[in-house]
């Protein structure tokens, strides 16, 4: 910047207008930086929640429910995200969490899944809450008040069975809970589309 000051209150004014500009500039990058283990500037923590049912009929007779919409697609080698993006992908940006359910058995068949966007921490979504990271990259986050510490491209597992029993019938039913931590990936590659 080149500006030409003259003596007295025309300088005052110069440097105050040069000095302002330059915080201004310093404010910019420092807007940018994001502390030690959160994704960066242009990056987004991607965070995915599957939950699995699988079933099988003990008695009577159930109709299987069935799931058609599938609204994310995730492609770590190419570090692509596509699906319905209903929130804003700005700058503020830290986190995109994936929920979805898989049917199976005589529980039933296909999936859903939605995206949500976190913009600052901690966020929640149901019972999950993520709280922070560390400088090395580690999640921290809690699920049914259980800690966890995911690596990016770590995962956690929970299964659980039971039966669920109605006046028609009985299912024995296995419910696979996958929590999967995939690190950072650029903002610039997730692609909105409206249903796939």
């Amino acid at each position: 910047m080149h500006m030409k000051c003259g003596p007295g209150i025309r300088s005052c004014a110069c440097i105050l207008v040069i000095t302002l500009a330059l915080v201004m500039v310093s404010g910019c990058v420092l807007s940018q930086q994001r502390p030690v283990g959160m994704p960066q500037a242009g990056e987004y923590a991607f965070l995915e929640h599957q939950t699995y049912y699988y079933g099988t009929l003990v008695r009577g007779n159930c109709s299987p429910s069935a799931l058609t919409i599938s609204t994310y697609h995730l492609d770590t080698d190419n570090r692509t995200l596509k699906g319905l993006v209903s929130f804003d992908l700005n700058d503020s940006l830290v986190l995109i969490y994936g929920k979805s359910t898989v049917l199976s058995g005589d529980y039933g068949n296909g999936g859903s899944g939605l995206l949500s966007g976190a913009y600052t921490l901690p966020y929640t979504s149901g019972n999950l809450t993520v709280t922070g990271f560390t400088a090395e990259g580690t999640m921290y986050l809690t699920y049914h008040n259980q800690t966890l510490a995911l690596e990016p491209g770590t995962r956690w597992t929970d299964i659980s069975t039971g039966t669920e029993t109605t006046t028609t019938c009985s299912i024995n039913r296995t419910v696979t809970d996958t929590i999967t931590y995939y690190g950072n990936f650029p903002r610039s590659e997730v692609k909105k589309i409206a249903i796939i």
